[in-house]
Parts: structure tokens; C-alpha cells; sequence
């Protein structure tokens, strides 16, 4: 298993993206929650979020490194793709199966399906039993922070027993 050192060289840059990214997601549910849930509460609009982008980027680092020892495997093993060629009404379709497939892409998008998936079941299924929005606004924060990294422990040991 590719374990990176996050705090200097290349992969700081790369984890100051990640967090970047990630914490702009959390800003997009932090002004749904504000507006769109009415949610007045300061501590549950910026502490719960501060420790959802924290879940979510160590999920998204876990996912990076069981990605980059998968393409290691890939390589060592001489695993070749086939090239096809392009043709011009596909362009765009390959441009965004290049975006789909990029390995620094793959893992935020991946975190964030998750945390968005099971933020809106946790909310939807919560719903009927709470009443109080602010409290099913964290319940559903965190179920949707775990789920991320219970996806991302998930990957990264299927990726490690198929690597060995």
C-alpha cells in the first residue's frame, strides 16, 4: 500500500486542493442549511461542518493512496488497455471519460457522491422521527461524514487484497 507523506513537497499542494474542494462542498450545505433549512444555530452551522471536512479529507486521502497503489499494481503487472481511435463526434465524450478516470479527480468525487448520498437518505429517514432541523441537520452531517469514511476503508482494503 503507497502511503504519502501529506505535509511536504508535491502532496501538500495536493491535499490544500483536497481541502479546498471539500470545504467548499461543506460551504454549499452550510448556506443550504442556513437558508434553505433555517437553521440559526452558529455552532451547528460551522462546528459540524469543520468536522465533516475532516472526515471527508481523510477519506479522500485514503481513497488517493489506495488509487495510486492500484495504478502501481496496474503498471507492475503490465496490465495494457487497448488504444482506439477518435473520432470527432466522440471528442467530448472522451474528454469527460479522461475527466472520469483522472486519479486526482476520482477520489473527491467518489467522497462526495458518498457524503451526499447518505446525508440525504439520513435526513429523509430521520425526518419522520425528529422534529427539531437542527439536530436532524447534524445527525445527518455525521452519518453522512461516516459513511465517506466507512467507504473509503472499504476501498482501500479491497484494494490492498487484491494488490498482494
Amino acid at each position: 500500500m503507497v502511503k504519502l507523506n501529506w505535509s511536504r513537497g508535491n502532496s501538500l499542494g495536493l491535499a490544500s486542493i483536497y481541502l479546498g474542494i471539500l470545504g467548499f462542498i461543506q460551504i454549499i450545505f452550510m448556506v443550504i442549511a442556513t437558508y434553505g433549512m433555517q437553521i440559526g444555530s452558529r455552532p451547528v452551522i460551522i462546528i459540524i461542518p469543520v468536522g465533516v471536512i475532516i472526515a471527508t479529507f481523510y477519506s479522500t486521502i485514503i481513497l488517493f493512496e489506495a488509487n495510486t497503489s492500484m495504478v502501481q499494481f496496474r503498471n507492475t503487472h503490465k496490465y495494457k488497455k487497448k488504444v482506439k481511435k477518435r473520432t470527432s463526434k466522440k471528442q467530448i465524450l472522451d474528454y469527460i471519460s479522461v475527466l472520469w478516470k483522472n486519479p486526482f479527480i476520482q477520489p473527491v468525487f467518489y467522497t462526495t457522491l458518498v457524503f451526499c448520498a447518505f446525508f440525504g437518505l439520513s435526513y429523509l429517514i430521520f425526518k419522520i422521527f425528529i422534529d427539531d432541523i437542527s439536530i436532524l441537520f447534524v445527525i445527518a452531517e455525521n452519518f453522512g461524514g461516516w459513511a465517506s469514511l466507512i467507504f473509503a476503508n472499504y476501498i482501500e482494503r479491497s484494494t490492498g487484497m487484491k494488490t498482494r
